[in-house]
């Protein structure tokens, strides 16, 4: 903060800096397992790969109070794609991201890796169709995998009334192949254009710059 003044930062001796690149390694090291491991037993273990979790109320195991979670990984193939159906419901923020096998988010600034309520667009049978996929299908909806085969899937609820959501709201998710996508959309589904594509993505970036004030 600039109306806050703060002392500087001591200058670190060669002794320190090497403690605190050693740290850095073995940080780094741990998590190149643990997160993996993390994955396999969270998702992989539990539910199919390119699946759905039921929505689940996280407060109830340390996570964010009014918030509700469906989760799931992907798997897929350049000539696949994981094809989403959710509905729009009454919570207060609703969004989608997809992060790699790390769990770190993937570049959502430069790549449309996430969509919530206010950018998704609603198709005319009342639904979202998020396309998860590695090339762009020319779809509103689609979610880039940044290239990565595997990776996970976050669709959070917060603020939803009672913290839960009626069945016939919960999300689904089919494999389908690429050149199938156009026969399970709805024949209306709204197209987008390379030039628009690009626009969209200006905005992403030009939005993460003024939120992060870079």
């Amino acid at each position: 903060r600039i109306d806050k003044a703060r002392p500087a930062y001591p200058d670190l001796s060669s002794a320190d800096m090497a403690e605190k690149l050693r740290g850095v390694t073995d940080t780094f090291s741990t998590n190149v397992q643990r997160w993996p491991e993390y994955s396999r037993t969270r998702f992989d273990a539990l539910i199919p790969v390119n699946s759905l979790t039921k929505p689940r109320d996280v407060s109830s195991t340390g996570g964010l109070a009014g918030r509700v979670m469906v989760g799931g990984h992907f798997y897929l193939q350049d000539d696949e794609a994981l094809l989403i159906k959710a509905f729009p419901t009454k919570a207060k923020y609703q969004a989608i991201q997809l992060g790699h096998h790390w769990w770190e988010s993937l570049d959502y600034a430069n790549r449309q890796s996430s969509l919530t309520a206010d950018q998704v667009v609603l198709s005319s049978d009342g639904a979202y169709y998020f396309i998860i996929t590695k090339n762009d299908p020319g779809y509103s909806n689609w979610l880039d995998t940044e290239g990565f085969m595997r990776g996970v899937i976050f669709m959070r609820y917060d603020g939803l009334p009672g913290n839960s959501m009626a069945e016939s709201l919960n999300p689904s998710a089919q494999l389908v192949k690429f050149d199938e996508l156009a026969s399970l959309l709805p024949r209306d589904e709204p197209i987008v254009t390379s030039v628009q594509r690009q626009r969209i993505l200006a905005q992403r970036r030009a939005h993460v710059q003024k939120r992060f004030n870079f």
